[in-house]
């Protein structure tokens, strides 16, 4: 990296964007844990997991009781939103809920909003929003062409066919 980029991430105290998409939580009874992508190539086995962890709770299931499950997947499922939000707001015990994805996406505006500033101002937490927007057709757009510091590089935003 040249000096000028150098001295733009010192100034700004942006840290690389890293996507993980490696675990799966569903109605916080099942975990599935992997080292790779978690795709349908990767559940077949065609894919590249280099390793994969399911964990399932049958007896922490809204099938046994008349409340949400509360057992070491819910706790972990927790502990992740926590973790990665930085903060406790009791809208994160209901994930299900439309006013739990309305705080999520409010935090994470803030913070990529924060992140992309071209001054030093720190995130909240590491919960940022992908800067694409999905029309109603499938059509997807792209609120930047870059990730910020990255323009040198050519890290597209919308990714390359290439």
């Amino acid at each position: 990296p040249d000096a000028d980029y150098a001295s733009r991430v010192r100034h700004t105290a942006r840290m690389p964007v890293h996507i993980g998409g490696n675990a799966l939580i569903v109605d916080d009874s099942y975990v599935l844990v992997g080292s790779g992508g978690v795709s349908a190539a990767a559940m077949a086995g065609t894919g590249d997991t280099l390793l994969a962890f399911g964990g399932w709770q049958p007896h922490q299931t809204l099938n046994h009781t008349d409340v949400l499950p509360t057992g070491d997947v819910a706790s972990f499922r927790k502990a992740l939103m926590v973790g990665h939000t930085r903060t406790f707001d009791p809208v994160l015990e209901a994930p299900e809920t439309p006013e739990c994805m309305h705080h999520l996406r409010k935090l994470g505006s803030a913070n990529w909003e924060r992140y992309a500033a071209n001054q030093e101002k720190e995130t909240r937490s590491p919960w940022l929003l992908y800067p694409y927007r999905v029309g109603a057709d499938g059509t997807v757009t792209t609120e930047v062409e870059f990730f910020p510091d990255s323009e040198v590089d050519g890290a597209r935003v919308a990714g390359s066919r290439d």
